[in-house]
């Protein structure tokens, strides 16, 4: 009877990738998945989800047990039924506590049986081969465990059964199971990125090699990824990347275009957080002057120099001009000269009307006004001079930005557009808020259902420089929450994030809570992990405890898509990030 079961799940298992080439008899004798040559222990304690066995190596019956060779972290089915209930050791000791001593031993001489302790995490249909997460029932005492065969936890790992097997099914090679047979780990782009993904961990700890990885991967398929690199560090991606670069770097790279982020692509809000006036005259002159010079491109004849002088002038004309490009002045976006800005300022510095019995004419110039937008004025005309900030104010004749993301997505050679954000300055909060206004354009493009025939994968490497809930002391109280909006609302227009962070303490709350798929390398920060601990419920505690002490490379994946955490090694990319630290011996020799 127990052969019956065996051989209905392993024929539903036979049709997944990576062992269709065995024949019933083979698969039967390499997965098996209560072979009584992996016969490692007993159950002696049900509490819960956890287990408490006795461990020993050899047959069930026949041969005197001995102490056995599984070690924290092994993977242990145990049997139940029509079930293999799928679980992780998380502690081995000896113990008297529950078992008497062995046959051959006795009480005075302390040798007693190793115990262990482990966590059931999965649950295996035997009739159907059928994977679901936690306990669908508990084992008894005196339940049998077997040490896990790796295509079993292969099987509940990568979990394909409900993908249409009338198709081939599409995967990325991930990295490899810490047992003896190094067992490969391929997972669907459905899983890996479908509910967003966030790769963590401290420098140093491989995170960069394992987003390179994952980049490498979905660009050997017909994939649409656009990764904003915040160091420079991904340069040498090579299959199907294009490469482009923004900030006001003097030798760019060899192949890599310079783009922009003309502020006329920015929102009225965008330059206001840029701008930051402070105090109670600064704003609404700035907004005042923003809307002049609108109306000043739109009717040229009331601004002969590009801006409109109001000091002791009719608002006849200014009025009616005002009446008839409403929508266009109401439009969010910056569309005026931002060279006549401060100037423009200058002119809206008026008293409201020459004199009470002349309400349509404008008053003289205030200087008390003035002497208040001053510090403004001076802010603007250092920003708008900056060379480091060129790429957003004198953009010159590149390109911008938001029209080459465009041409990259209908460009079906092209894989991954690498946006390098190396030389992008960091004066005046501009990094946070161009990729915040970048995020609202591709979600503005998504609403419009622009991706839902080829989903587009967003990543943002070091995302905690970026994702900070609001720009601390603007006057504006300006959110950057676009991303956040991504995150919550952008897998029903098939747009999704992977995010990269040595820091997920300073990503906020909202947006980590979206991620459905982490992969977490070493953390060594408490806060850190506590937020990881927070994110993934399905983290067990001797799992956690683990997290600061992995070794460069490897990781635990964990998520909402699969039914159990695991350890791995991952893959090396082909194309290795550039993330060297300083050569001290080279250079202080």
């Amino acid at each position: 009877m127990k052969n019956n079961r065996y051989q209905s799940a392993l024929t539903t298992i036979r049709s997944m990738e990576g062992i269709l080439n065995m024949n019933n008899e083979q698969l039967t004798a390499s997965f098996n998945p209560f072979a009584a040559n992996a016969f490692t222990g007993t159950v002696i304690r049900v509490s819960g989800a956890s287990l408490k066995l006795v461990l020993c190596a050899g047959s069930r019956s026949g041969s005197q047990p001995t102490f056995c060779s599984s070690s924290v972290g092994d993977y242990i089915v145990v049997e139940h039924d029509d079930l293999a209930l799928v679980g992780q050791i998380s502690e081995i000791s000896v113990s008297s506590e529950d078992v008497a001593p062995l046959p051959e031993t006795s009480p005075e001489s302390g040798k007693f049986p190793v115990c262990a302790t482990a966590e059931l995490l999965a649950s295996v249909e035997l009739s159907n081969g059928r994977v679901s997460p936690g306990v669908l029932a508990y084992p008894r005492i005196g339940a049998a465990a077997y040490n896990a065969h790796p295509l079993l936890v292969q099987m509940v790992v990568e979990s394909r059964c409900s993908i249409d097997s009338g198709q081939e099914v599409l995967t990325l090679t991930v990295g490899r199971l810490h047992d003896q047979h190094q067992t490969v780990i391929s997972i669907t782009p459905e899983k890996l990125f479908g509910r967003h993904c966030a790769v963590v961990g401290s420098t140093g700890s491989g995170k960069s090699w394992s987003l390179a990885r994952l980049i490498e991967g979905a660009a050997e398929l017909k994939s649409k990824i656009i990764l904003f690199d915040a160091t420079g560090e991904y340069l040498n991606l090579e299959r199907n990347v294009q490469h482009v670069l923004l900030g006001n770097n003097p030798k760019p790279a060899k192949g890599a275009r310079e783009v922009a982020v003309p502020y006329f692509h920015l929102m009225e809000s965008d330059l206001f957080a840029i701008f930051n006036p402070t105090g109670q005259s600064q704003a609404p002159k700035l907004r005042a002057a923003m809307k002049s010079l609108k109306l000043a491109r739109l009717a040229p004849n009331l601004a002969p120099d590009g801006t409109i002088v109001k000091a002791d002038r009719s608002k006849v004309q200014f009025e009616k001009e005002y009446r008839a490009h409403i929508a266009e002045l109401e439009d969010p976006y910056a569309s005026f000269d931002i060279t006549k800005l401060a100037r423009q300022i200058e002119n809206e510095c008026v008293n409201p009307q020459r004199s009470a019995v002349e309400p349509l004419v404008w008053g003289g110039h205030n200087s008390g006004d003035y002497s208040h937008c001053v510090p403004l004025v001076n802010r603007i005309q250092d920003i708008v001079a900056s060379p480091n900030l060129a790429s957003i104010f004198n953009p010159k004749d590149k390109r911008s930005l938001f029209n080459e993301i465009a041409a990259f997505y209908r460009d079906n050679a092209c894989c991954v557009l690498r946006v390098c954000l190396k030389h992008l300055s960091f004066e005046y909060n501009s990094r946070e808020i161009l990729l915040n206004a970048i995020g609202r354009y591709l979600l503005e493009m998504a609403r419009k259902e622009y991706f839902r025939k080829r989903p587009l994968l967003v990543v943002l490497d070091e995302a905690h420089q970026f994702l900070n809930a609001r720009l601390q002391g603007q006057s504006s109280n300006f959110p950057l929450d676009s991303f956040a909006l991504i995150a919550k609302e952008g897998r029903k227009y098939a747009i999704t994030l992977c995010l990269a962070t040595q820091r997920p303490r300073d990503i906020p709350e909202g947006v980590m809570s979206q991620m459905g798929t982490l992969i977490a390398h070493r953390l060594i920060n408490a806060d850190d992990r506590a937020v990881i601990e927070k994110a993934a419920a399905e983290l067990d505690a001797s799992t956690a405890a683990a997290i600061p002490s992995m070794p460069p490379g490897d990781a635990i994946v964990m998520g909402v898509d699969f039914p159990i955490p695991m350890s791995i090694t991952v893959e090396p990319p082909t194309a290795k990030p550039d993330s060297r630290g300083p050569d001290y011996q080279g250079c202080w020799r």
